[in-house]
């Protein structure tokens, strides 16, 4: 039995730590089972250290926001219960080469028993979440974006988001779809989550007129300390990362102190209240 057990973790420690594939990626979810990819889930609302069980019966493949017609093939999640979370944690890649981001296109619907399944879905506060997150140690995963009540945040027609991962160099990167059903049961806010056209790709260079209406910018840069974000909009938070992708500080202010820094790159990702985020370059003097 414990040779079993030992064979087990040998051959789940070989796939976490599997050949990385280099960027640009593209999983459509038109094939299934995924290539690559670990679905699973555990018995907790919270992120903890990632999926305890593999399961086919949670993250299920079918046609986006239910569309037979168009049978549009993507990643499908039930949220109907509590205490318990979803995962669909991709294969490895090596982002150490480029700058990248990730896009993927989502909606919600209503419950797959309900008398119109492709509905909008029940505007109904609970506490689930929906989460991307990313893991580049094997061991802990940090969050990129979240949505709490998807079913309301996430509109109930395809939408694309891109999130921006270029502050994260490792070579052995995995990013993961989360749901949870958070802690609280509330049999009305019963709902379905898609996911569709999940990709790894170069960053887009922003336009010098997107750039100017951002109005971001980071100064003084060079710095022998103190850096401050300059931006139209409001800052939710600031995290420091060294170039391998390794978060070291974070602030909830629009200033970063780098003073106890060595001499170096570093990336300063700035998030904002309406949950976008943009990673910047900083050198320390």
């Amino acid at each position: 039995m414990k040779k079993l057990y030992l064979l087990a973790m040998m051959i789940s420690a070989s796939s976490f730590f599997s050949q990385a594939t280099v960027p640009p990626y593209t999983q459509d979810f038109t094939t299934f089972p995924l290539t690559g990819w670990y679905l699973g889930y555990t018995f907790n609302a919270n992120v903890g250290s990632g999926p305890t069980n593999s399961s086919v019966n949670y993250w299920k493949q079918k046609p986006f926001m239910g569309d037979t017609v168009a049978n549009d093939q993507s990643l499908c999640v039930e949220l109907y219960t509590s205490n318990i979370s979803y995962w669909a944690v991709t294969n490895a890649f090596d982002l150490s080469g480029n700058d990248y981001e990730i896009t993927f296109d989502a909606a919600v619907t209503n419950s797959q028993f309900n008398t119109n399944p492709n509905g909008p879905a029940p505007q109904i506060e609970a506490t689930d979440k929906f989460k991307v997150l990313i893991n580049t140690d094997g061991t802990t995963w940090q969050e990129l974006r979240n949505w709490d009540n998807p079913n309301i945040t996430i509109p109930n027609q395809r939408t694309k988001y891109t999130i921006d991962v270029s502050a994260y160099k490792g070579s052995n990167v995995k990013f993961a779809l989360y749901a949870s059903d958070g802690t609280v049961f509330n049999a009305a806010a019963s709902y379905r989550l898609f996911v569709d056209n999940f990709k790894i790709q170069v960053k887009a260079n922003m336009a010098v007129g997107d750039a100017a209406k951002t109005e971001f910018g980071v100064y003084p840069n060079p710095t022998a300390d103190r850096v401050t974000i300059r931006s139209a909009k409001n800052v939710r938070s600031l995290e420091l990362f060294d170039t391998t992708g390794r978060k070291i500080r974070s602030a909830q202010t629009k200033e970063m102190n780098l003073a106890d820094y060595p001499k170096g790159i570093y990336i300063l990702k700035a998030t904002f209240t309406d949950n976008t985020s943009i990673s910047q370059k900083v050198i320390k003097k």
